[in-house]
């Protein structure tokens, strides 16, 4: 079974939008667990409202903090309530393709070395931004069953394929238990944001790679929960979340750059670029 965690903080519609999407695209035996982090009255009163209609759909868990605790902390708070053997932790602005978790499940289960792995898509960064990478392969979107399609024709065409990468945004990944077991919890002084990267590092640290899904596509919104912030205190937690990242790792940053760590070819705790056909395909 799966754990799928969902941090839910304003933002119904893209809130209402994922768990839909979630549910209609989710094929695999799986439970929801919906931590909200003190959202707006609405937000909390739909969730309540809904929580009967969401548990005869699929098997679902609701946790309503009365303070807003941070994505980490409450990313936590999700696991510990998971009974699953993987974990996924999604934001709450996403809209899925069909098979989606059990085609990302395939790289988990067929690769021993894997510890993450996440989708391509559009609005995520490195090397899951399908945009970025192969813009000659784009979908048009939000046109009517787009999404579905492209993602067949990825799985029709790159079946099996993974990029080994760096990082992964956290906006939609999955990992094993066994990786928590041994890597930890989140860092709960990330609040919000540059949590995904540290989790990615000591990740890899731990001795797991991650991988991208060359045949798995979901659409990211993007910050969607940042939106109900005024953009100084917005770039505040951005700033803060950083300032504690350098401060945490001041030590490997003395030996090794951003760069090294994350961007890079340089095998930093990675065993080096892995391509897919589709970047062959796309001239990478």
């Amino acid at each position: 079974m799966v754990s799928i965690i969902v941090v839910s903080y304003n933002s119904l519609d893209y809130l209402v939008m994922t768990l839909n999407s979630l549910i209609e695209k989710t094929n695999y035996p799986c439970e929801l667990i919906v931590i909200d982090n003190s959202s707006d009255n609405q937000t909390r009163d739909y969730l309540k409202k809904k929580t009967e209609d969401y548990k005869s759909r699929i098997d679902f868990k609701l946790m309503l903090n009365k303070e807003n605790k941070g994505y980490s902390q409450a990313c936590n708070q999700g696991i510990k309530m998971a009974d699953g053997k993987y974990i996924c932790l999604m934001n709450n602005d996403l809209i899925l393709s069909k098979n989606w978790l059990e085609r990302l499940l395939v790289h988990l289960k067929n690769n021993p070395s894997a510890g993450m792995v996440g989708p391509l898509g559009k609005g995520i960064g490195g090397e899951q931004n399908y945009v970025g990478i192969y813009r000659q392969l784009a979908y048009r979107y939000p046109e009517k069953g787009e999404l579905d399609k492209f993602s067949d024709y990825l799985y029709k065409n790159f079946k099996g394929d993974y990029t080994e990468t760096k990082f992964l945004i956290g906006c939609c990944l999955l990992l094993k238990r066994e990786v928590i077991e041994k890597v930890g919890l989140l860092d709960e002084g990330f609040f919000m944001s540059a949590d995904d990267f540290d989790y990615s590092l000591r990740t890899r640290i731990a001795g797991f790679s991650l991988y991208v899904a060359e045949d798995v596509i979901v659409h990211h919104y993007c910050h969607q929960s940042f939106a109900s912030l005024m953009p100084p205190q917005e770039e505040e937690m951005f700033r803060q979340a950083w300032s504690y990242f350098n401060n945490k790792w001041q030590g490997l940053l003395k030996f090794y750059s951003m760069d090294d760590l994350f961007y890079n070819k340089r095998k930093v705790f990675y065993r080096g670029l892995i391509k897919g056909h589709r970047l062959k395909i796309a001239g990478y």
